[in-house]
């Protein structure tokens, strides 16, 4: 099997790492199917303990087969970038300060030329769950979307594999998110792209998500209706 798994093309390598990426938000989708379609009809998506915990299962097995492969093939999690330093969490709090800042601004932007309709969302789960699943998809998102998108396309050049881990990062949150939260997440994953591309280091980019999805979910608890 891992003779087989090294002999891979890197085109092939290249799809199952997607598929892998994209399957636990298609499979969750689909063990959620009835709540996904209420949801759309009702404009409001409900974000709860069973939900999480399932999408928290999920990524940490894709998480698992994907690090299985990177071994084989090459590209263990230590070359993507995992140190951990203070250093790199100060780092992280940094980019997430300026990331909220970037997305502010593009949401500003956007409401003068947009008016895009997207879910309200409800945040019922309980607060140890939220941080695990930032936590967890922090990880999750920042290993494949910043690590291994920006290790493949930097023989391309800084430029190219920058852009690809931003439309990639985008790609994975069109089903969540209107026109302006799009053009916001790119805009983000272009800051955390680029802040990879000169780091080298995973932690910082896992700090800044994670910081940003406790704010958004917490938010939501927040404003619940």
């Amino acid at each position: 099997m891992k003779s087989f798994i090294r002999n891979f093309p890197a085109p092939v390598e290249f799809c199952i790492v997607v598929s892998l990426w994209f399957d636990p938000l298609l499979i969750g989708g689909c063990f959620g199917l009835r709540e996904t379609l209420h949801s759309l009809h009702s404009g409001f998506w409900e974000l709860n303990n069973t939900g999480q915990i399932r999408s928290a299962i999920l990524q940490l097995i894709a998480l698992a087969v994907l690090i299985w492969i990177g071994n084989i093939r090459g590209w263990p999690l230590s070359k993507l970038g995992t140190a951990i330093s203070w250093k790199g969490t100060g780092g992280g709090i940094l980019l997430a300060t300026v990331s909220y800042a970037v997305t502010y601004s593009v949401w500003t932007i956007c409401a003068v030329f947009f008016h895009s309709k997207h879910p309200h969302v409800i945040e019922t789960s309980m607060i140890p769950v939220i941080i695990s699943i930032t936590i967890i998809n922090s990880v999750f998102e920042e290993v494949v979307e910043a690590g291994y998108f920006i290790y493949t396309f930097s023989r391309f050049g800084m430029w190219p594999a920058i852009l690809a881990s931003a439309s990639l990062r985008t790609l994975y949150h069109v089903p969540w998110v209107g026109i302006d939260g799009l053009i916001g997440i790119f805009a983000v994953g272009l800051l955390f792209a680029f802040a990879y591309w000169r780091w080298r280091q995973l932690w910082p980019l896992v700090i800044a998500h994670s910081l940003r999805n406790l704010y958004f979910l917490l938010y939501a608890i927040h404003h619940a209706v």
